[in-house]
Parts: structure tokens; C-alpha cells; sequence
């Protein structure tokens, strides 16, 4: 750490050196240089207390300087605190809209200088600015002295000192104090440059005041449009839509967790660190949800083949302050740009064949697939430039989550879900999330009842989901030929209800058999009203699955909706025999609902199947599955 000379040392030098041409003694007619008057100094109205400033300039500036040497951490640091001796008159202020003052901007006549205070969320910041000058020369000397507060302190703090320390040697200044601790919440920080006073008042008087203000509004966008990850201190800008604050690049943080496979569970694709710096690092969905509890200090064991039921406020990987967003949020965004036929176009940066209208500058990194080893093509890296998924928090399954596709080529967005495997892009998101997704409700606002089947007196456990009646168990209504227990075992029926054949193909009307089965006032759901308990239940069935009973290879779901569906698998006919398969896997029910497209002498009704979180799709009615009914 270099130390700074006093001042007034510093100009018994310069005099003992020219002596032989400059008068160094006391002059009360100051001898000024060309052009520093107050009409050559017009600009931006601060031209007469600043002029009448320049005019009676003289050598002494900050004599009453202090060096200040640190103690404890700052051992061996020192730096330099000017205490201005006279109150500075304001010439400058600017407010924000609650009207507190945030920047002023004042004349210190004693020191001849230029002071320039602001606030941010991050820091509280005093940028000053004095000069000594006689007829021949000047001497500016530059002082940062900030105090940081807030998220990221280190990396503002040290962003700060490699700007100045840049501007200073720029403009061929010498940079001749520091003081930054290691984890520094104070910055201070001298630059002296010397100048012929050749240049003329106007031209330093504007240059000098213009940039004091204009330093608090690249400040103030700065920390507006700006996140400082105090992880590593990388710097990404930021971009509201839709009400929800996003990043506007890729995560780029490297999570080190090893997996089975590899050392790491976030990567640069081909292994290359430039496309991390281009286009941010892949994580696994066990990475992007922070699997390891190294951010919420718990592990929550959100990999492959297990429920992570993590909920929807999940910071994951992202950087302190932020979180994974979920699916709607995604959707959210979607809708805010244009909705899926469009919305890419509109996101897209604008080297990804895109028009970054919104500014969210959507990159297309590629992915890359963990249970690929390196003697596959790439290492198991594919699709960078053509297409990408990003990760949300919400699941689709045991083995996959949910997330939006997007296509280099494409202008619209594809709906989708990715194996927990793969390794994809992230965008986190600031701020609290709804406790409830679009159209979801509220699991304490469920009602249950009960129903008794007057054909057999069974009683069912019944719910309330919104605005849908569902009997809460499978129905266990014997039909001869025509229903059967799981491999022919009444245990099984006690358990998981009867599978019923599906409707006779020559049937025309095939689905009223299906429907005869319901008790009276009851009957088979449409595919729309599965689809409507879908989203009512968020979007997955996890939250109406059975919280135990399943196999370890899809996962128990947490049944916070009371629906309760149990693994009862399925049987179908073959070879005139049945053949029953899948207990612990599966539960598919029959609906009332069948493609149009299909012809009535061989339908093939939809049905709903909660596995790993499938949805509705056809089957051949040859199976024997179960039934949930839904009250008229």
C-alpha cells in the first residue's frame, strides 16, 4: 500500500523545482489561466457559483487531510478521510418519488472541490472531487469513499475499485491509495491527475459535474437491473414482466455435488468453460432444486425416481434472494409474451433468431444427458443452437419436471416435461410465490362427506375439490362377468376396488354400460372434468395420490386433497385369459369420453392414469380398470 505525501509537501517540491520560473510566494492577484471566467462557463445552470469557484482558486486543498491506519483485519491497511472544514452550498439535487433526496451535489469554496453524495439499496456513496491549479498547471485529485450495505457488499466493493483504479490509469492518473479487506464493507480510494490548464474551465467544469451526476443514474440503473450473486460475484441483469422479476441471462454458478456418473451436477456444455460464459452452466434437476441442502441448509433428495414434494417457494441453486420458478410462473411469462404460438419469438435473444422485444434475451444452450458417458457423441451434449427446456420446480413425475420448450427455428413455445437425467438451463426469479397456482385450490378448503351405495350398503368416502363431488375410493360394485378383483383375490378388492371391463366394441352406445355401474345420482367423468381436477389439484397428479403404497420406482405422492389413489394396477384380456400386471405402479380409470376421430364400431374410450404422472390417453377397451365416480 502505497502512502500519499501530504499536499502541501507536495507543492514545496513542485516550487523548489521551479523555482527559476515560477513565483511560488502568496499572490492575492491570482494569475488564471485562459478561459476560466464565468461566461466561458456556462452549463446546465451551475454556472455562477461554480465560476466564481474556479476564479479564486488557489494552491491549498485538503490540508487538513488524515491518514488513517487500520486495526485488527485491517492491519497494515491505511487510507486517507477528508474532513471538510466548511459546509459545502448545494448547487444540485436529486429526488426519487417519496421525495427524499438521495444525490446532492455541493461546492466546498475552502477546498476548492466538487462533492457528490448518493444512495443506493447497496451502497452510500461520496464521490469527491478537488483540484490545485496555478497560472501553469492542476493537479485533480479524485477520492472514492464508499460504505456498503445490503446483499453482495465484496462484489460491489470490489467492482468499484477495478472501475476507478481503470479510470484512473486511463486518463493517465496515478492510483495512490486502497483500503479493502478481504470482506470489505468500506471502499476508499485516491487517484491524482495532472493536467495542463490549457484545457479550459468550460470543458473541465462540464466534463467533471456531468459525470458526478450522470454516475448516480448509471448507479441507480445499475442496482435496479442488476444481481450480484455474493457467491461468486457474478453480475447478470435482471428484467421485470408480467409483474415477476427474472433473471435475464442464464445461471452461471458452478454446483460441484458429484453424482453417480460424474464429479459435477451442473455443466459447460462440451465440457468447453466459454459457452458457461456465453450461455450459462446445465444442471440436473437435482442440481437446479439443490438436492444437497447446501443453500437451505437441508437436503430435500429431489433426484431420479423419487417425489420431491418440495413445494413451491424452492430457491434451489439460485443465488440468495431468488428461487426456481415454478410452472405457471413459466406459463405466466409465456402469456406476458405473447402466448405459445408467438411468445419465442418475442423472448428469444436476437442471435437466436428472435426479436428480444421484452429484453429477456432467451438463449438456446442445448442440454446434456447424465447417463451418457463420455464415449458417446459429445459426452452426452446435444441440440446447443437448435433446442432447449428450462427447469422449473414443478414435477410432472417421479422421473421427470415440468418445463417450457423452446426451438432456435420456431416462433412458438412447446409445453413440456424432461427425465430428472438431463441437464438444462436455469432462470431464477425474485420474490415470493403465490402459495397457490393459477386455478389451483386450496387443500384446507376441501370438504368431505360420505355416500352408501343402496344396491350393496357400501359406504365411500367422498371429496369436495372446488366445484366437483369425487367419491374418495374406488368403487367395489360387483358386476358378475362383468368386474373382477386383482388376480381373483377379494383382499385386493378390499383394498383397491374392482376393475371392470371396458364397454362391448359393437356397442353403440358403450359407454352407458360404464356408466350403469355409478350409483344412482353418480356417474363416469368426462375427460374435461379429469382434466379440471388436474389443474385444481396443481397440475399433477402427485398431490391426489396415495401418500404411500407405491413402488419405489415412481414414488408416493402426499394426498394433501384426501383423493387417495392407490397402486392397483390392471388386467386385460389375452388369449381368453386375463392377466393382471402392475400392482404398485399403476391406477388407470375408465371416463365416459371417447375420440371423435375413432369409429363407433370400434371405440376406444380415454381413460385417466396416474403412474408417474400421465394423463389422459385411450385404451383398448379389452382392459379390465377401475372407476371413480363423479356426482351428477
Amino acid at each position: 500500500m502505497k502512502s500519499r505525501f501530504p499536499l502541501v509537501f507536495l507543492w514545496v517540491l513542485f516550487c523548489l523545482a521551479s523555482f527559476a520560473v515560477i513565483d511560488c510566494s502568496k499572490n492575492e492577484e491570482k494569475n488564471l489561466a485562459s478561459g476560466y471566467t464565468e461566461e466561458n462557463n456556462a452549463w446546465n445552470g451551475l454556472d455562477s457559483t461554480l465560476a466564481k469557484l474556479l476564479e479564486t482558486w488557489d494552491s491549498e486543498v485538503a490540508s487538513d487531510s488524515v491518514e488513517r491506519r487500520g486495526t485488527g483485519e485491517a492491519e497494515g491497511k491505511s487510507w486517507y478521510e477528508v474532513e471538510f472544514m466548511t459546509e459545502g452550498e448545494v448547487v444540485y439535487v436529486k429526488e426519487d418519488d417519496s421525495s427524499k433526496a438521495v444525490v446532492v451535489l455541493s461546492v466546498y469554496e475552502r477546498e476548492n472541490g466538487l462533492q457528490l453524495k448518493m444512495e443506493t439499496d447497496s451502497k452510500m456513496y461520496n464521490y469527491t472531487q478537488m483540484l490545485e491549479r496555478d497560472s501553469i498547471f492542476a493537479v485533480a485529485v479524485d477520492r472514492m469513499d464508499n460504505s456498503y450495505v445490503g446483499d453482495g457488499v465484496v462484489e460491489h466493493c470490489r467492482a468499484d475499485s477495478l472501475e476507478f483504479v481503470q479510470e484512473c490509469s486511463g486518463s493517465s492518473g496515478v492510483f495512490t491509495d486502497q483500503y479493502m479487506l478481504e470482506k470489505c464493507t468500506e471502499l476508499h480510494l485516491v487517484c491524482r491527475k495532472s493536467f495542463e490548464v490549457s484545457m479550459s474551465a468550460e470543458e473541465y467544469l462540464a466534463t467533471t459535474v456531468k459525470k458526478l451526476k450522470d454516475r448516480y443514474s448509471t448507479e441507480q440503473t445499475v442496482v435496479s437491473n442488476t444481481l450480484v450473486d455474493s457467491r461468486d460475484g457474478k453480475v447478470y441483469r435482471t428484467i421485470e414482466i408480467g409483474g415477476l422479476t427474472w433473471m435475464a441471462e442464464n445461471l452461471n454458478y458452478a454446483y460441484k455435488q458429484p453424482t453417480a456418473l460424474w464429479d459435477s451436477s451442473s455443466f459447460c456444455y462440451n465440457d468447453d468453460p466459454a459457452y458457461c460464459d456465453k450461455y450459462g452452466r446445465l444442471y440436473t434437476w437435482s442440481a437446479a432444486m439443490d438436492s444437497a441442502g447446501l443453500f437451505s441448509g437441508s437436503r430435500n433428495d429431489c433426484g431420479f425416481s423419487t417425489y420431491c414434494l418440495a413445494g413451491r417457494n424452492v430457491r434451489g441453486v439460485c443465488p440468495e434472494g431468488w428461487r426456481l420458478p415454478n410452472y405457471d410462473e413459466w406459463t405466466a411469462l409465456i402469456e406476458a409474451a405473447g402466448g405459445l404460438n408467438v411468445a419465442a419469438r418475442n423472448l428469444k435473444a436476437v442471435e437466436e433468431g428472435g426479436t428480444d422485444s421484452l429484453g429477456f434475451s432467451l438463449l438456446i444452450p442445448g442440454q446434456h444427458l447424465e447417463y451418457q458417458r463420455e464415449s458417446d457423441t459429445a459426452k452426452g451434449y446435444a441440440n446447443i443452437g437448435v433446442s432447449v427446456n428450462y427447469w422449473t420446480t414443478s414435477e410432472y413425475s417421479n422421473n421427470e419436471a415440468w418445463g417450457y420448450y423452446f426451438f432456435r427455428d420456431y416462433d412458438y413455445v412447446g409445453e413440456s416435461w424432461r427425465s430428472k437425467y438431463f441437464s438444462m438451463p436455469v432462470r431464477c426469479v425474485k420474490g415470493e410465490p403465490s402459495k397457490l397456482a393459477p386455478g389451483e385450490v386450496d387443500p384446507e378448503s376441501v370438504e368431505v362427506g360420505t355416500l352408501t351405495d343402496p344396491r350393496d350398503g357400501i359406504v365411500y368416502k367422498t371429496v369436495k375439490i372446488g366445484e366437483q363431488v369425487w367419491m374418495a375410493e374406488n368403487l367395489r360394485y360387483a358386476v358378475d362377468g362383468e368386474s373382477v378383483c386383482y388376480e381373483n383375490n377379494e383382499e385386493y378388492c378390499a383394498e383397491f376396488g374392482r376393475m371392470y371391463k371396458g364397454a362391448n366394441p359393437a356397442d353403440s352406445t358403450a359407454d352407458g354400460t360404464l356408466q350403469s355401474y355409478c350409483p344412482e345420482g353418480w356417474r363416469l367423468p368426462k375427460r374435461s372434468e379429469v382434466d379440471t381436477l388436474k389443474v385444481r389439484t396443481g397440475s399433477s397428479f402427485t398431490t391426489i395420490k396415495s401418500a404411500s403404497g407405491w413402488g419405489e420406482s415412481i414414488g408416493n405422492g402426499s394426498d394433501i386433497y384426501g383423493f387417495n389413489i392407490l397402486p392397483g394396477g390392471s388386467s386385460y384380456v389375452r388369449d381368453d385369459s386375463l392377466w393382471f400386471h402392475d400392482i404398485g405402479e399403476d391406477a388407470i380409470f375408465w371416463t365416459s369420453t371417447y375420440p371423435t376421430t375413432y369409429l363407433v364400431e370400434a371405440p376406444e374410450p380415454y381413460v385417466f392414469v396416474i403412474q408417474a404422472g400421465d394423463g389422459s390417453r385411450i385404451i383398448d377397451p379389452r382392459y379390465y380398470l377401475y372407476i371413480r365416480c363423479i356426482k351428477e
